[in-house]
């Protein structure tokens, strides 16, 4: 069974203010009797490469409603999905 922690986490700046609060969704993984907490994370893709990032939620609900909506029904993350819209063919 999945389960989810969500951490919120401050960046201080060098006056000690907290001056950036996101939230993060931690998921638990299992290998053998191994188990650990592993960030959910995003692939970011750039010219010079791709980059797994952490997922960010400016909010508490937000992070709530991706967990209940996207993880626990196993919704489509990291896939492709295409569609034919229209086929145009020469008489």
């Amino acid at each position: 069974m999945k389960s989810y922690l969500i951490i919120r986490e401050d960046y201080f700046n060098e006056n000690g203010i907290s001056n950036q609060v996101h939230f993060c969704i931690k998921e638990s993984k299992k290998f053998l009797w191994f188990k650990w907490w592993s960030y959910v994370k995003y692939k970011e893709c750039y010219e010079s490469g791709s980059y797994n990032t952490v997922l960010k939620f400016n909010n508490l609900p937000d992070a709530e409603t991706f967990i209940n909506e996207v993880l626990m029904k196993n919704g489509p993350r990291q896939k492709w999905s295409s569609m034919v819209l229209k086929k145009i063919e020469k008489k």
